[in-house]
């Protein structure tokens, strides 16, 4: 995906937009009006120079307590990201972090997650992004992991 504001006097009409990088059609949408200086963001599919792998470990659960019992939930995330690209090339990994709604559950990341560019990413809470400048073959690896607690008399839903 890329960002940018437009730099032209005049807004672009809506319409069917062709998208091109280094000359090759990479495919094409319809799109309204854009105004001047206006932020858009394009995407332009995915990259086949870019491999990704994403290893998400099984769920970890346990019960503890004998009085108002509790519920632990561990979650753990492998990200890998490597360029074929001939130039570094820019990447940002993005993953979320739940956000508790109720004062009863608890969130926290793992000690071995790697710590991200920054955790409001688009200024959302829980949403973590990694920005990074990969050379070429060069291969990245983040770790993502988080703890949720909650009483055992509660349900969870949307994980």
């Amino acid at each position: 995906t890329g960002t940018f504001v437009l730099n032209n006097p005049l807004p672009l009409p809506a319409g069917r937009w062709d998208f091109f990088v280094n000359g090759a059609q990479l495919g094409s949408a319809f799109r309204q009006a854009q105004a001047p200086s206006e932020k858009m963001s394009l995407g332009f599919g995915a990259d086949r120079r870019i491999q990704v792998t994403v290893d998400q470990k099984p769920d970890q659960r346990e019960e503890n307590g004998v009085i108002g019992k509790s519920t632990q939930m561990v979650r753990r995330t492998l990200v890998e990201v490597q360029s074929q690209h001939k130039e570094p090339v820019a990447v940002t990994v993005i993953m979320n972090l739940p956000i508790a709604e109720d004062s009863e559950i608890s969130v926290e990341s793992l000690a071995d997650t790697t710590p991200p560019t920054t955790k409001q990413f688009d200024g959302i809470d829980g949403v973590w992004a990694w920005s990074n400048q990969i050379k070429p073959g060069q291969k990245i690896t983040l770790n993502f992991g988080f703890r949720l607690r909650w009483p055992s008399d509660k349900t969870l839903s949307g994980l």
